[in-house]
């Protein structure tokens, strides 16, 4: 042969995982086979194509994550090491379907997952249409779903190019390191391994960072989560309309993608409005208890969920979000509505179902929630009453050492100013400041001032602390 010429058009194919022990497993777990279905991965918009799509990722994602991640977690487990790493593009279930089937169900098997963060510009992480400001949601929430709370973010100082190709993302200032940062604590991670080169960077400048991050750190250890709300993850929507193309994923159809920012605006829209959130799947919701009129998923109760966008949902989700309602939750529809589930016999009942509910605008959802949050017995001790000036004011709750824990973050430009009250007759808390480390008593009503993208803790104080 004189030569070979290769490129990306005469090696792209459409094509889907497979291993030989998938047809297999797919008839076991849907009760038919695969072979007379394989048209159906690559095309049709019928509800009988959707639905072999679904049933084929789901299959894939047990089958990964049982073969991949768990087995390398149980053989660092043997050796007393915690399997950890990132996965590739988190930031889109459009990529958790064509990588992994789901990506949740791939990190429950991970004892300290862990996401990779492409950028040092905090209003990128939050506002960019990617969805860095996702991706450690995702990860964050299939570590508590787990029970777990460890998670790693990789900061790489490189930005994701809509082309597809990575691009240098600049000097970072102190403040763009510590802002995202501040974003990362917020969205669940714990740890933080960088690429920012101390060498390359004036020692001040490296301790300051050094400093704030551990600081964060210290203020998060042994703290619970106390979501708002939980976000359905509708991993089924997407593998329903995912088909393998002979380009990157990233070329799948514009519908797709106008899903993925829909969620995209749904989370910055919830977390704008003060409400924070984890991600739950299908197996959290199955495996998760009743109590008190929540859902109690590894440890941490929801009082309500949000439904956003969720086209297909298999009908044993149903059945248990309509118990919980019935226990005392709110369940919240927004996007669309199912209109069917994983198999054919489900999809006539899944729609009789969805006849009582109604779709409501994703500020009447907030709304919604804020008031589920606001009416329940052991609501917040403290609250914003206003905030003046900055953009955007996210909060985040926990509970720790028997006090509440409340983190803002101003997600924004300009000064944010934000008056913090307290209930039940709370007259001071200790407010933290991750920047300076500066720990002081405060009475209530406190104003709170915040540069773009800094944050500042606020402990309830007990009655004896206050004395």
């Amino acid at each position: 042969m004189a030569a070979y010429q290769n490129t990306e058009e005469t090696y792209a194919r459409a094509v889907v995982p497979w291993t030989e022990a998938l047809p297999g497993r797919f008839e076991r777990e849907h009760g038919e086979a695969l072979a007379p279905k394989l048209h159906a991965l690559f095309d049709g918009d019928g509800e009988a194509e959707r639905t072999v799509r679904v049933q084929f990722y789901r299959t894939v994602a047990d089958l990964l994550s049982e073969s991949y991640f768990r087995q390398l977690a149980d053989w660092c487990e043997a050796r007393g090491i915690r399997f950890s790493g990132h996965a590739l593009l988190e930031e889109s279930m459009v990529y958790h379907v064509a990588y992994y089937g789901s990506l949740m169900r791939a990190l429950r098997e991970m004892p300290f997952p862990g996401v990779d963060m492409l950028t040092t510009r905090p209003r990128r992480y939050v506002d960019d249409p990617f969805g860095y400001l996702l991706a450690p949601k995702f990860a964050g929430s299939a570590a508590r779903a787990a029970g777990r709370r460890d998670v790693m973010a990789e900061i790489c100082p490189v930005h994701f190019d809509p082309s597809g190709a990575y691009a240098y993302d600049g000097e970072a200032t102190i403040d763009d390191m510590t802002g995202t940062a501040n974003l990362l604590y917020m969205g669940g991670v714990t740890h933080i391994n960088s690429y920012y080169n101390a060498l390359d960077m004036e020692a001040s400048k490296y301790r300051r960072y050094c400093a704030h991050v551990g600081r964060l750190g210290v203020m998060l250890e042994g703290a619970a989560h106390r979501p708002d709300v939980g976000v359905y993850y509708a991993i089924g929507t997407y593998q329903a309309d995912y088909r393998p193309i002979r380009q990157a994923a990233r070329r799948q159809p514009e519908a797709m993608w106008r899903r993925h920012e829909s969620l995209l605006a749904t989370a910055r829209g919830l977390l704008s409005a003060g409400l924070d959130f984890n991600f739950l799947d299908d197996e959290a919701i199955l495996d998760a208890g009743l109590e008190d009129g929540a859902l109690a998923v590894g440890g941490i109760p929801y009082r309500a969920v949000l439904m956003h966008g969720a086209e297909v949902v298999p009908l044993a989700v149903l059945e248990k979000l309509e118990r919980f309602e019935s226990a005392g939750g709110r369940v919240v529809w927004s996007g669309t509505l199912p209109a069917s589930g994983i198999r054919a016999d489900e999809h006539a009942e899944v729609v009789r179902r969805m006849r009582a509910c109604a779709l409501i605008s994703a500020s009447e959802a907030a709304n919604r929630i804020r008031r589920v949050r606001d009416e329940a017995a052991e609501r917040p001790a403290l609250r914003v009453a206003g905030v003046v000036g900055g953009e955007r004011l996210f909060m985040s709750r926990y509970d720790k050492d028997g006090e509440e824990l409340l983190m803002l973050l101003h997600a924004g430009d300009g000064t944010a100013e934000a008056v913090l009250e307290g209930r039940a007759g709370a007259t001071a808390a200790v407010a933290c400041d991750p920047e300076t480390g500066n720990q002081a008593r405060v009475a209530l009503p406190f104003r709170v001032r915040l540069r773009p993208y800094g944050c500042l803790f606020l402990r309830t104080m007990s009655a004896e602390s206050e004395k």
